[in-house]
């Protein structure tokens, strides 16, 4: 199995998630519980979804959460690996892929901005326990045969506020009032302000990043393959996330 057809996998799988997950993610402040869907979820929530979507779907693998790094000096756990099935038998004791997973956020289920997004994509600082610094723990492991990071998040567009709008207009009575005027903004009003304000062209993507990660990597002494892209365009359930990009690299 190449990262292509895994990324191909998890892209097709988040529609499926994002009309039915229940994270009931809540705010620490008074703006209580977020909108559900999969955009306000948390990363091991969405983690958690497609695994059990992957291992119900599919006989040809099996994929398992948190596993210990073989090597004492790294930290943490891997968040996926999976192993590959030949006639529904594990064909090694040793995973076939070991994958650490980034979502990156830069705007809120309030429609605010977030501010943290790019730092946890391309810092080579420890502190930020970036996606660079994954890979580095990624990088030369003997956690699995191959592995892989994959970063995903939402995206927005000239048609981003509209479409807002309007799905606040249709479902205003999924809005806790508080959350709505004459108690807070509308969240298209909000996200509106954000785009203007911290765009050039009305558009947010993922794509710009790509030379500024595969950059820092090389500056660490970490290797990439060829990068794998794939994106979702038509998520409904959330007013402010409707489209959603995947972008993974091999860690040699």
């Amino acid at each position: 199995m190449e990262l292509i057809e895994i990324i191909s996998r998890f892209n097709s799988a988040v529609k499926i998630i994002d009309d039915t997950i229940e994270h009931g993610r809540k705010s620490k402040k008074a703006w209580g519980e977020y909108l559900p869907g999969i955009g306000s979820a948390y990363e091991t929530d969405i983690r958690d979804e497609l695994m059990k979507w992957w291992n119900e779907r599919f006989s040809d693998s099996v994929i398992e959460k948190e596993q210990k790094y073989p090597e004492s000096d790294r930290t943490g756990r891997c968040d996926v690996c999976i192993f590959e099935n030949t006639n529904s038998i594990r064909g090694s004791d040793i995973y076939d892929w070991a994958i650490e997973l980034k979502l990156v956020a830069n705007i809120g289920d309030n429609g605010g901005i977030n501010n943290y997004g790019l730092g946890k994509v391309v810092s080579p600082y420890k502190s930020e326990r970036s996606s660079v610094h994954d890979c580095g723990k990624l990088s030369g492991s003997k956690i699995a045969k191959r592995k892989a990071i994959i970063i995903f998040g939402f995206e927005f567009d000239s048609e981003s506020v509209e479409y807002c709008k309007n799905w606040e207009e249709k479902n205003s009575h999924l809005i806790p009032a508080h959350q709505a005027p004459p108690n807070f903004p509308h969240r298209w009003e909000r996200l509106k302000l954000v785009i203007d304000n911290n765009t050039y062209d009305s558009c947010w993507n993922w794509k710009p990043i790509v030379p500024i990660f595969e950059s820092s990597c090389r500056e660490m002494g970490i290797k990439l393959k060829d990068l794998v892209d794939d994106s979702f365009h038509g998520l409904t359930r959330h007013p402010i996330y409707r489209k959603i990009r995947f972008l993974g690299w091999e860690v040699e």
